[in-house]
């Protein structure tokens, strides 16, 4: 079938969607960012990087509808999760969490990203000329995509940054940023920010949120 839009800048036509992804990625996407700290995975679909206590990641879903040079699409993506987290909540609490991520979105989501070329929120290699989709990538990862992590590159200003953004739910766990930083000030100051929150009855939080919550206030307080 003739794609009428496709460019004739090219990267990698001969390979396979699976094959071409991981490979422009690794090309022309890692560089810039392996100067700021950042290692790629086997995959290349995973680029990451350790700030304090939070790892860093930028990572691209494939299209499930990728076919041959039809369809060559991709999404990025960026999240925040807690470095060795899960051990810790095993030792602290006697189970591992739900999860370890703190905030993720998709490019989409991302405040300014330019959304030329993302059409219908994936960058399509095999519809638009290659060498425009990796400069706009490179452009919005720089200038959108790393102030949005950075947000999150030391506790207290990760504690800050979701506090301001009404991050309620994310309260156990940034109760336990607190604990894990010996910053007991901070964290009971999150326990009566929540309490507080919850008293206006303006939301319902998951039973699980209510119990963690719970937990944390009986390890602050003794009660």
């Amino acid at each position: 079938m003739l794609n009428l839009f496709k460019k004739t800048n090219q990267l990698y036509p001969e390979f396979s969607p699976t094959e071409r992804i991981p490979k422009i990625i690794e090309e022309f996407i890692f560089p810039p960012l392996e100067k700021k700290g950042f290692k790629i995975l086997k995959s290349c679909l995973l680029i990451k990087r350790t700030v304090d206590i939070f790892q860093q990641e930028i990572w691209f879903s494939k299209s499930k509808w990728n076919i041959e040079n039809e369809i060559c699409a991709f999404t990025p993506h960026f999240t925040v999760t807690l470095k060795k987290y899960k051990k810790w909540h095993l030792s602290e609490y006697g189970e591992e969490p739900m999860n370890e991520i703190l905030e993720g979105h998709a490019a989409n989501y991302i405040d300014g990203w330019n959304k030329e070329l993302f059409d219908n929120d994936v960058y399509d290699l095999a519809k638009f000329d290659n060498s425009r989709i990796v400069q706009l990538l490179n452009e919005n990862i720089a200038n959108q995509g790393l102030p949005f992590l950075e947000l999150l590159s030391n506790y207290k200003s990760g504690i800050e940054h979701l506090m301001k953004s009404e991050r309620f739910h994310l309260a156990p766990k940034m109760i336990d940023i607190c604990i894990m930083n010996e910053d007991f000030r901070t964290a009971n100051s999150i326990l009566s920010w929540f309490r507080s929150y919850e008293q206006t009855g303006e939301s319902e939080f998951m039973e699980s949120t209510l119990n963690d919550m719970d937990k944390r206030e009986h390890k602050l307080t003794g009660i």
